[in-house]
């Protein structure tokens, strides 16, 4: 008998930790959750081109969908994840063959693009550039939405090691010295915006997310006086750099 090497799908088994995440949920649940960070940032004008870099299973490209774009398209350098975006959303998706030189394709060509979870995948000595060959891709007046983890959570080591992927997660400061550094203009942080439910059990989380947010600030009130605390505490940190 022949032994046969084991088949080693690294595409397929990322995909498959996507899944493990909570990606590819409902239509309602993809909503709600993408509003509280994107439901008053996005374009206005429903033709604006919009692409999704990272798209993974396609759930924001399905968000897009939902809210009423239509000019929108995304990429990611996983095959399995472009399969299955492409196969949930009848946009166009490329696989990114190589993370730098996006522009040489792409130049002045988008109003938005979305990187959601995506630079802490990035290495470091490679972020500037790889953010600077984004922006060249942005029309005059375009920008860029980051989202990505952030340190000052509770969960955030967690969130950094549940990724095998995952090189670094951020701070405000080290997430606006990176942008600044690839020469975007103004920069924004993102609030998200959780709705008001009479629900008890959503009223009483809401109370104890405050709750547990004031204990961040007071926390480092005390460990690091008088330096700039986190503007939005949390495992998560979303802003909108412009590119010029």
């Amino acid at each position: 008998m022949i032994n046969k090497e084991p088949e080693i799908n690294v595409d397929r088994a990322y995909s498959e930790h996507l899944d493990r995440l909570g990606h590819s949920r409902s239509k309602e649940l993809i909503k709600a959750g993408y509003d509280v960070w994107y439901g008053k940032v996005l374009p206005k004008d429903k033709n604006a081109t919009i692409y999704d870099y990272g798209c993974g299973h396609g759930d924001f490209l399905e968000y897009l969908s939902l809210k009423g774009y239509k000019n929108i398209s995304g990429g990611d350098i996983n095959s399995e994840c472009v399969r299955i975006a492409s196969e949930r959303v009848h946009f166009p998706i490329q696989l990114i063959v190589k993370t730098l030189g996006f522009k040489e394709i792409n130049k002045d060509k988008y109003d938005c693009i979305n990187i959601k979870d995506v630079i802490e995948h990035i290495d470091k000595e490679y972020l500037v550039e790889f953010l600077l060959d984004i922006k060249e891709t942005l029309k005059p007046e375009g920008f860029i939405i980051v989202s990505c983890p952030q340190i000052c959570g509770f969960t955030s080591l967690f969130t950094l090691y549940d990724d095998f992927t995952h090189k670094t997660i951020f701070t405000e400061n080290s997430l606006r010295y990176v942008l600044n550094s690839a020469g975007y203009g103004r920069i924004e942080l993102i609030k998200p915006v959780i709705p008001f439910s009479f629900n008890p059990l959503k009223i009483i989380s809401r109370g104890l997310r405050l709750l547990w947010f004031q204990t961040i600030k007071v926390i480092y009130c005390l460990e690091r006086p008088g330096e700039r605390m986190p503007s939005i505490p949390g495992d998560r940190i979303s802003c909108m750099a412009w590119k010029r």
